[in-house]
């Protein structure tokens, strides 16, 4: 098992990992009995608040991302092995998650081409014959670092995902059960 580096300080994705399947997140319990609207009110604000949180932690990541991608393109082995980190965010999604890419020379704007991009350049840049073992190491230390932030911003997505998904079924239930009420009360009157 990899270990998340000491140079990225975010663990909170080995503690999420190490949940029992049994556990819930905090502030989630399963729905057990009769519970009213009451009970759908405050778990609509459960789910906004924990949707909320994880809006606030893409939003940190991004600047997480921001200063990884300075932080290593300063490095003198990426300029080296002719690399760079640079921030690509998904159009659906808006995650910032990192990508290697060839480094950017100016002649490859005329001539209509454009650096390449994704892992293959950093395999390819490592496997160069030119490159010293400890910066090859380095290289894999940043690739290391890459790999963490880009699955915590994959599973961040899933749970803004699944919340706004419980979101949208919690107002429809919502809505059905006031359609009830209204008809209890036609029916009354």
């Amino acid at each position: 098992m990899i270990q998340s580096p000491d140079c990225y300080p975010n663990e909170s994705l080995d503690r999420d990992m190490s949940q029992s399947p049994t556990s819930y997140p905090k502030g989630f319990k399963p729905f057990k009995g009769k519970g009213g609207a009451a009970r759908g009110n405050e778990s609509m604000g459960v789910l906004l608040r924990e949707l909320e949180r994880v809006e606030t932690e893409i939003a940190q990541l991004g600047r997480e991302a921001r200063r990884i991608e300075v932080e290593v393109n300063d490095l003198p082995e990426t300029h080296a092995a002719g690399i760079r980190i640079r921030i690509h965010r998904r159009n659906a999604s808006g995650l910032p998650v990192l990508r290697w890419r060839e480094a950017y020379h100016e002649g490859m704007r005329t001539r209509g081409t454009s650096p390449r991009t994704g892992d293959h350049v950093w395999r390819e840049a490592l496997e160069q014959g030119r490159l010293s073992e400890p910066v090859r190491h380095d290289l894999y230390q940043h690739e290391v670092r890459r790999l963490m932030h880009n699955t915590q911003a994959s599973l961040l997505n899933e749970q803004r995902r699944w919340m706004a998904s419980a979101i949208q079924r919690l107002k429809r239930a919502q809505a059905v059960l006031e359609r009830r009420w209204q008809d209890a009360d036609a029916l009354e009157q």
